[in-house]
């Protein structure tokens, strides 16, 4: 959040989303999942730390059939006990031979935002209900600082288009109050 009111690049606070909650539950590797902002059947796989981030990084995902789409639309955290088998994880996840993982919503009362995955090593133990406790509510703040990033977006906007406004009015007054003076001088000459 405070990140994003300071107007760092989306791209750099969701990587700092995904580092941090590595870190938050001692996993191996996390990634990012948006809704496509044309499409809102596909996914992307906005932001990856860990093994195989690079090969997840950009992956697209059919909400209907990920296992992210199920956590958003659900709005609950969906647990895989083993990443490197299940067929509906990412390949590069499956291919990382990635262990036990999380799908967590972000959601906000208005919308899914996406979806934070986290995973731990093939030889690890399974997330305890009290670490995907902790990380559900991390996902759900990190999706509150998405949406306030959306909304200070478009309240900028909205006075940009305000500014045009105003200045559009200026400029039209100007005219009219240029066009009436030269009609007075020409009905006196």
């Amino acid at each position: 959040t405070q990140r994003i009111l300071a107007g760092t690049a989306m791209t750099e606070v969701l990587e700092l989303v995904s580092a941090r909650a590595c870190a938050l539950v001692g996993a191996a590797a996390s990634w990012v999942v948006m809704p496509d902002d044309r499409d809102p059947d596909t996914l992307h796989v906005v932001a990856a730390t860990g093994p195989g981030a690079d090969a997840i990084l950009g992956a697209k995902l059919r909400t209907g059939s990920s296992l992210s789409g199920r956590a958003m639309s659900g709005s609950e955290a969906v647990l895989v006990p083993a990443m490197r088998a299940d067929a509906l994880v990412v390949q590069g996840a499956r291919d990382a031979g990635l262990g036990p993982g999380v799908y967590l919503p972000m959601v906000t009362p208005e919308k899914p935002i996406g979806a934070l995955v986290v995973a731990r090593a093939s030889a690890s133990v399974p997330f305890s209900q009290a670490e995907v406790d902790v990380a559900e509510v991390f996902a759900a703040s990190s999706a509150v600082g998405i949406a306030l990033d959306a909304a200070r977006g478009a309240l900028e906007e909205l006075h940009l288009v305000s500014e045009h406004e105003r200045i559009a009015r200026d400029l039209h007054d100007t005219v009219i109050q240029r066009l009436f003076a030269l009609g007075m001088g020409l009905r006196a000459a």
